[in-house]
């Protein structure tokens, strides 16, 4: 029978904690899609750097315009000069090229692409700058008390914020929306001529019931990941910010909502929840 000493027994607990995935973690939020229910947070309303999870409302403002009819999935927008001069992650369809809105949101939200964020952004609201102000009009609607954007692709800028709790609201909301859309958060690649751009949430290679949704990195935000799962009808959504790195981010999310289909709800609203 090994015997192990009292300093053992605290360095390999010190090793654990340090090697946890919930380790050095920033905010987090779990809940039930549907209800809003909170089933555990932890500092979701502190303020953040968004990072890719910007994306999601540049999505959801692209959603709407499709709605109306002023944007079509088969229409083709043209790559200004601002929108391929973005940095990685990119596509990298030179100034003058043209993409269809449907493939220009796969590459969005499936390979994260910062350059086709300015050309959604240029073809649905006719400058970076019209559509800025849309996405902040949607955030206001929504009640996203702490979220303010100044780009399309969430590229550092210090303005540009939101919190866990809010990205949680929009990510419902779009779900809610647009259920006709959700193929773009589950879809495991994109295809750009003979490129196979694999899906940067790895959550959904790992895990059966995850079915989205949104990857996002800066240095000054850490890991960012909003992840949904869906059990026997029920969808959870696991927010989690500034994981140390990819695989942390997605070992948090899947432990968040492991958890949380084994637990019922608490009675806190998200809708509520400061």
């Amino acid at each position: 029978m090994a015997v192990f000493s009292r300093k053992s027994v605290f360095f390999a607990a010190l090793f654990g904690l340090i090697f946890s995935p919930l380790a050095n973690a920033g905010p987090s939020l779990l809940f039930d899609a549907a209800s809003g229910e909170v089933i555990s947070q932890d500092r979701a309303g502190e303020p953040w750097y968004p990072a890719s999870l910007t994306k999601l409302m540049t999505a959801y403002v692209v959603f709407k315009k499709l709605k109306a009819g002023s944007l079509k999935l088969d229409q083709s927008i043209v790559v200004s000069p601002l929108a391929a001069s973005q940095v990685p992650s990119k596509i990298g369809i030179p100034a003058g090229g043209t993409i269809t809105v449907d493939l220009a949101l796969q590459t969005l939200l499936v390979y994260s692409a910062n350059d086709i964020a300015y050309v959604l952004a240029e073809g649905a609201g006719g400058t970076v700058s019209n559509f800025v102000k849309d996405m902040n009009a949607e955030a206001q609607k929504l009640g996203l008390r702490s979220t303010h954007f100044v780009n399309p692709n969430g590229l550092f800028d210090p303005r540009q914020l939101t919190s866990a709790r809010d990205i949680g609201v929009l990510a419902s909301t779009i779900y809610a929306e647009f259920p006709e859309h959700g193929h773009y958060f589950s879809q495991a690649h994109v295809m750009l001529g003979k490129r196979k751009l694999a899906n940067r949430n790895s959550l959904i290679r790992i895990m059966p019931e995850a079915d989205g949704m949104k990857t996002g990195f800066v240095c000054n935000s850490g890991f960012n990941l909003v992840a949904s799962a869906t059990r026997g009808g029920r969808k959870l959504i696991a927010v989690v910010l500034g994981a140390p790195n990819g695989r942390a981010r997605a070992d948090m999310a899947h432990q968040l909502l492991v958890d949380g289909f084994g637990q019922k709800t608490a009675t806190q609203n998200l809708k509520l929840d400061n």
